[in-house]
């Protein structure tokens, strides 16, 4: 296994968030808008992204950004809101997912309970589940940490859905701080801190 550069892995990439980060937004945009995404955020001087591969197949992948606000920001800027839109056209009548565009635009902007804590941030973090506890996400989570580090981070945060334990105890075993909780559209989500060379 290797964990390098998601180059022309985009769509890969995007179909893993797409089924195993299903509760956040993002998800219910579709593979074809999560590909871009990520490639706009691979591109980004404000995050990276890295994917683990093994026999040419990506089996997990690891992004962050290095400052939340600026990137999300920059994105919307550059991408236009109407790709959002309309992505989302058909289903914004769900009035869950309108709560949850408005309290994850209100996190994006810094407008929440992140508010106090540092601006880089782990924003995803997936390994498929055949590959699971066999050391790809702790591999992931090491260039994450390594790339914070090679860029002068050494704070970072995470925000994640408070029912995902498996998730929340491995956030805990790397040495996640609780940091509190949030909600981001009817999710509770719990908030670590890390800081870069204390695990």
């Amino acid at each position: 296994m290797t964990a390098g550069s998601a180059k022309d892995d985009y769509r890969s990439v995007a179909r893993l968030h797409e089924s195993l980060l299903e509760a956040g937004l993002l998800a219910l945009l579709g593979t074809s808008f999560l590909s871009g995404f990520y490639r706009y955020l691979a591109s980004s001087s404000d995050a990276f992204l890295f994917a683990a591969v093994q026999d040419k197949d990506v089996i997990g992948f690891v992004s962050g950004a290095i400052d939340t606000k600026s990137f999300y920001r920059t994105f919307v800027m550059k991408r236009g809101i109407q790709t959002v839109v309309g992505h989302l056209a058909f289903r914004v009548a769900n009035p869950s997912v309108l709560r949850r565009i408005v309290s994850i635009r209100r996190h994006m902007v810094g407008g929440s309970a992140t508010n106090n804590l540092p601006k880089a941030e782990l924003l995803s973090l997936a390994v498929r589940p055949d590959m699971q506890r066999g050391g790809v996400g702790h591999a992931l989570f090491a260039r994450l940490c390594n790339e914070f580090a090679e860029r002068h981070v050494d704070r970072f945060k995470v925000v994640g859905e408070a029912r995902n334990e498996a998730s929340m105890s491995f956030y805990r075993a790397h040495g996640g701080t609780p940091a509190g909780v949030t909600d981001l559209g009817g999710l509770e989500c719990n908030l670590y801190e890390f800081s870069v060379g204390a695990r």
